[in-house]
């Protein structure tokens, strides 16, 4: 139910833009913690669910949702950040 709402509203798209929005701005002045694009709360809530559902799927391993999280947060979250 929850991927035909998704693909209805095209979610997929709108977190694409962001994002290629996100990667060709500037987080050098920023400390990347406020960065200069804000991303809608549905993003951080997509990532919190999908951790959950790994938590959940993979027998509550947590070096399972961070093996496999850490793609997605890995061009954000740096040593530099």
């Amino acid at each position: 139910m929850l991927l035909m709402i998704s693909a209805q509203i095209c979610l997929h798209k709108h977190i694409s833009r962001t994002v290629g929005e996100f990667e060709h701005s500037s987080l050098q002045s920023t400390f990347g913690w406020d960065s200069a694009i804000s991303f809608p709360k549905v993003l951080g809530d997509v990532i919190q669910s999908l951790a959950g559902a790994v938590f959940v799927d993979s027998g509550y391993n947590n070096e399972v949702v961070f093996a496999s999280i850490k793609p997605l947060l890995g061009v954000m979250i740096t040593p530099e950040t």
